[in-house]
C-alpha cells in the first residue's frame, strides 16, 4: 500500500543553532526569498545541490499565493504567527518525490522549501470552493505555513483537545490508527499515481472528493481532503488552510473544530 505521507507534504523537525536574524522575530517580519546556498548554521539542512536559486517567474507565482493568503485577516494572522522568515527553492525531494513543499522547523529557526512539484500546479484551481476557486499553489504554501505554526505538533499531535475534536486515534508508537481497507488503499494508489504523472488537477479533485466522502464514516467531522487522513499534523494544516481559503469550509466542518481554530489561532490574542 502506498504511504499516506506520500500523498501529502513533508515535515522535518531538526535541531541546530539559531540564525542571528531570527533571534528575536517580530510580527512585522515578512516572507523572504532565500538563495539556494545556506548560512553556515543551517548548512547541513539545505546545502545540497537540490537547493537552488529562484527565477523571476517562480517568485511571481509565489507572490500571488502570498497575496491570496494575505487578502484575509485570518491569513495575515497565520503568516505573522508562523514567523517563517525564509522561503527556499529546491528540486523534488528524493525521499518523497511527490511532495510539493517541505517545512523545516528547528531550534530557533524555520524555513519552507518549495519543490519543482509546486510549480507544476501553476494555473490550477480548486473546484470545490466555489468560483473561481482558490489556487492550488496557494493552498500548498498555506498548508506548509500551518506546519511551521504547529511547531512540534503543539496545536495538533500534542494537543488532546484537537485530537478528540477531529477523532484521531493514535497507536502506541504515536502513529495514526486508521482502518485502511483494500478499496481505500487502491484509491490512495490512484491518487499517488496521478501525482507522479503530473496530472495534478485530477489528483486534487480525487483527493477532495474522497476526503469529503470517506471522512464522514471515519471521523466525527467532514475533512477537506485525503491529506487530512495522514495524521493530526496534516489534518491541522489542511483544516486550517481551508478555513482561510475555502468559503464553504465553515459549513461542512464540525462547529466545534471551527471554534477551536477561531479561539486558538484566529483571534488577536492567540499567540
Amino acid at each position: 500500500m502506498p504511504s499516506l505521507l506520500a500523498l501529502c507534504c513533508a515535515i522535518a523537525y531538526v535541531s541546530a543553532a539559531s540564525e542571528a536574524s531570527q533571534a528575536t522575530p517580530t510580527a512585522s517580519q515578512k516572507l523572504e526569498y532565500a538563495s539556494g546556498t545556506c548560512e553556515s548554521a543551517l548548512e547541513q539542512y539545505c546545502s545540497g545541490p537540490e537547493y537552488k536559486s529562484w527565477t523571476a517567474s517562480e517568485i511571481s507565482e509565489v507572490d500571488d499565493a502570498i497575496a491570496d493568503i494575505s487578502a484575509t485577516v485570518n491569513g495575515r494572522t497565520v503568516i505573522l504567527q508562523a514567523r517563517v522568515p525564509k522561503l527556499r527553492r529546491k528540486s523534488n525531494d528524493a525521499a518523497n518525490p511527490t511532495a510539493n513543499g517541505i517545512s523545516i522547523v528547528g531550534d530557533g529557526f524555520k524555513f519552507i522549501a518549495l519543490t519543482d512539484r509546486f510549480f507544476e500546479h501553476s494555473g490550477l484551481r480548486d473546484r470545490w470552493s466555489g468560483a473561481p476557486g482558490y489556487r492550488l499553489q496557494t493552498r500548498i504554501l498555506l498548508h506548509e505555513i500551518f506546519h511551521a505554526l504547529d511547531e512540534g505538533g503543539r496545536f495538533s499531535e500534542q494537543n488532546a483537545e484537537f485530537l478528540a475534536l477531529v477523532g484521531y486515534r493514535l497507536g502506541a508508537d504515536n502513529s495514526l490508527a486508521l482502518p485502511v481497507t483494500r478499496d481505500l488503499a487502491l484509491l490512495f494508489g490512484e491518487i499517488n499515481g496521478l501525482r507522479q504523472k503530473g496530472e495534478h488537477a485530477k489528483a486534487w479533485d480525487l483527493e477532495r472528493r474522497i476526503g469529503r466522502m470517506l471522512s464522514e464514516t471515519l471521523f466525527p467531522t467532514l475533512l477537506p481532503s485525503v491529506g487530512a487522513f495522514v495524521g493530526p499534523k496534516d489534518g491541522f494544516a489542511e483544516i486550517g488552510a481551508h478555513l482561510v481559503l475555502d468559503p464553504t469550509a465553515r459549513q461542512y466542518l464540525n462547529p466545534r473544530v471551527v471554534e477551536y481554530f477561531d479561539r486558538t489561532l484566529f483571534t488577536e490574542t492567540a499567540r
